[in-house]
């Protein structure tokens, strides 16, 4: 025979119901029925004056819960953009001034069935971030950087000889997309001083070889630009809103 608790993980309206049946075959003895069921009387005395439903178990009063008005932006603006908490987060920031965590906009976005947007490729097929058809050579280039002494990618002489001789711990690479041409240098320090001025330096090497046009470099979301002064994420995010800088062809 199944029990109680057992029905209720089922339905709890018809645990509520079975015990309604149990106290109406003995004339409504709350005691009796407990003992039946294997229940205390509190829950027999519930089931018999409440609803056969849950009731929620919402507080009513919630001090630390974001305004509706705010709520009602977040969910509007999150429709509109189809962007998710984190990228969220920032744009709140920079357009409204407003700032909120990521659990928050998490969980408001979850509260009101804000799902993700999904774009679906055909069977068999790869989505690609460019489309290399039509991509003119040296007007895309790709960012990234590596901490040197991350004590796991070379054997442990190397990294002894690196720390004895003071050698840099940072690398930078720059890689075109469509030549595969690669761009490296070396630092001491990880900061947007740096990063800046290696994209400098490769774009004036492209310049003076008689490269023209619009140049998008792509990046990730490093500490070394989106990190720190909100002055250089605006700089490289504001154009597009992706982690990505475009230089004119006015260099």
């Amino acid at each position: 025979m199944i029990s109680y608790h057992d029905l209720r993980e089922v339905s709890p309206r018809k645990a509520r119901e079975v015990i309604r049946k149990v106290l109406g075959q003995h004339h409504g003895n709350v005691s009796v029925a407990a003992r039946i069921l294997g229940i205390a009387r509190h829950t027999v005395s519930r089931a018999r004056d409440g609803t056969l439903h849950d009731c929620s178990r919402r507080p009513h009063h919630s001090p630390g819960k974001t305004s509706d008005e705010f709520e009602a932006l977040i969910v509007a603006e999150a429709k509109r953009t189809h962007f998710r908490y984190r990228r969220l987060r920032w744009y709140l920031e920079r357009k409204y001034a407003l700032v909120f965590s990521e659990n928050t906009i998490k969980a408001i976005l979850r509260r009101n069935q804000v799902t993700r947007r999904r774009t679906r490729s055909a069977a068999g097929t790869v989505r690609h971030l460019y489309d290399y058809e039509d991509l003119v050579p040296f007007r895309q280039l790709q960012l990234d950087t590596k901490h040197l002494l991350d004590k796991r990618a070379l054997p442990k002489e190397v990294y002894d000889h690196m720390k004895q001789h003071g050698l840099p711990g940072y690398e930078w690479h720059i890689m075109e997309v469509t030549t595969r041409a690669r761009f490296t240098a070396y630092s001491y320090e990880l900061s947007a001083t740096f990063g800046f001025v290696f994209i400098m330096l490769v774009l004036l090497w492209l310049r003076a070889h008689g490269v023209r046009g619009s140049i998008c470099v792509r990046m990730d979301n490093g500490t070394e630009f989106c990190g720190g002064s909100g002055m250089s994420a605006w700089v490289l995010w504001e154009p597009c809103w992706i982690p990505s800088l475009r230089v004119p062809n006015t260099y």
